[in-house]
């Protein structure tokens, strides 16, 4: 052979990745931040015959045995779906078999021979190995997302407001396995008042706080590379890690108006320059024993004169439950009176627009509307107070001789016009049938002590 017909053979080593150093003590931290090679993989030691192999971006937990003098190794997972402390239990169990003669593969395909879907989660498992954690933003927008389902409207809106205000400037953009308590203890201080005295937004701060340690439980079921068994970093006591609430930042109670007050209330509001609208609501909310946006939101199809019975849908009930309300004699007469004026829309109290001579007829009448005119009269009293003094009235009524004394009405009844879910029942079940010719008969009790019937 001529020289010229030789052909040269160049090899190119390829240049291995330098060695990594391994702790003593093995932490999450430390294998999240173990980074694959550009070329190849590479295999790290991180206890007695337990192997983590990097490659293509992705974690692989390999277990190595010795079976009839043979040397072998077993892939258990992936990290971070399969913890360390996971691995080193897998681990444990592969070197006893192997070391009382039993094939570890055997018996790990023993164990999943009706495990049908196998090849096609290691095939996904592969697949994601290298994509990267997603944020926390995209986690917490999926749980409000699912959650939003049994929620009204409004507190969607109110949890993706604050969300949007108070959280994701913060940590919206970080990873969800990257987020720290300490980063979560400093967002939720900065809702607390910056000296004595100054207000803050504690029921904001409080609120966020809930929605974070829901957001950090529903994290794994959405997110299999993330580690299940990892503190959920915002379960922390309020009453160690944050301010305490001082008098000029205590929870606001709904104040109930003085029963003794009834009848001047009554008359002060036939005198006030309020709308009749505005009028029978407030009369409604006192007899009814609804809460104020219940009543407010009302829609005509929602009553049933000839039954002399109000049915309010769950989506509209606090406690998204189709709840019941027996109509009294007074609540029939202002529900005919109201319906006069707005029984052609679909609401029942519509909007007033133009100093209240027309209507919005698709919008109810605000919170507000109602509640100036009880602040106008000079009355220090909330609308959802009616119910805390409807409450405190029917459950001290008592009837029988003095010494035998016995309740005058049914404590679940009471509940159940409250639309409290049956604390007895199980899963605190509402059956609404339950009680109800009796809590007929209660609310033309009440409605005459409120509003006496002439004659």
């Amino acid at each position: 052979m001529s020289a010229s017909n030789v052909v040269k053979l160049e090899v190119r080593r390829v240049k291995s990745a330098p060695a990594i150093k391994v702790p003593k003590k093995i932490s999450d931290t430390w294998l999240r931040n173990l980074k694959s090679p550009a070329n190849g993989k590479q295999k790290v030691g991180v206890a007695d015959n337990l192997i983590l192999e990097l490659r293509n971006g992705g974690k692989y937990w390999n277990v190595r045995y010795t079976l009839n003098s043979n040397r072998a190794d077993m892939r258990v997972g992936t990290y971070p779906k399969v913890s360390f402390v996971e691995a080193k239990a897998e681990r444990d169990e592969i070197v006893k078999n192997a070391a009382a003669g039993i094939c570890p593969k055997s018996a790990k395909k023993i164990e999943r021979i009706n495990d049908h879907g196998r090849l096609a989660a290691e095939a996904a498992e592969v697949k994601s190995a290298g994509e990267p954690m997603p944020t926390f933003k995209e986690v917490a927008e999926k749980w409000i997302s699912k959650r939003s389902k049994g929620w009204t409207v409004k507190t969607t809106s109110n949890a993706q407001s604050r969300m949007k205000n108070h959280v994701y400037p913060h940590i919206g953009p970080v990873a969800i396995d990257e987020v720290k308590q300490i980063q979560i203890i400093t967002l939720l201080e900065l809702l607390e008042p910056t000296s004595k005295g100054h207000l803050g937004k504690f029921e904001t701060r409080d609120k966020c706080h809930a929605y974070l340690k829901q957001i950090f439980t529903y994290a794994p079921f959405v997110c299999e590379r993330l580690d299940s068994h990892r503190p959920n970093p915002a379960a922390f006591s309020r009453k160690i890690a944050l301010a305490k609430r001082d008098d000029e930042n205590a929870p606001k109670k709904f104040k109930a108006l003085d029963f003794k007050l009834v009848p001047d209330f009554l008359s002060d509001l036939d005198d006030h320059s309020s709308s009749p609208i505005v009028k029978i609501c407030l009369k409604l909310q006192m007899l009814t024993l609804l809460r104020p946006s219940e009543v407010r939101k009302g829609e005509w199809s929602e009553i049933n004169f000839e039954e002399r019975l109000w049915t309010i849908p769950k989506e509209r009930m606090k406690m998204r439950e189709e709840h019941y309300v027996p109509l009294s004699d007074q609540m029939i007469d202002l529900l005919k009176e109201l319906h006069a004026i707005t029984g052609e829309f679909k609401v029942m109290f519509a909007g007033l627009l133009n100093n209240g001579t027309s209507f919005n007829k698709g919008k109810s009448i605000s919170d507000n509307t109602v509640s100036k005119a009880i602040r106008t009269m000079g009355y220090e009293a909330h609308g959802h107070g009616f119910r805390h003094m409807g409450s405190t009235f029917l459950n001290a009524q008592e009837k029988g001789e003095a010494g035998e004394e016995e309740r005058m009405w049914d404590r679940l009844w009471i509940e159940y016009s409250l639309a409290h879910k049956d604390p007895n029942a199980i899963a605190g079940h509402y059956d609404n049938n339950s009680y109800l010719k009796g809590r007929r008969r209660m609310m033309q009790w009440y409605s005459d002590q409120i509003m006496p019937r002439l004659g």
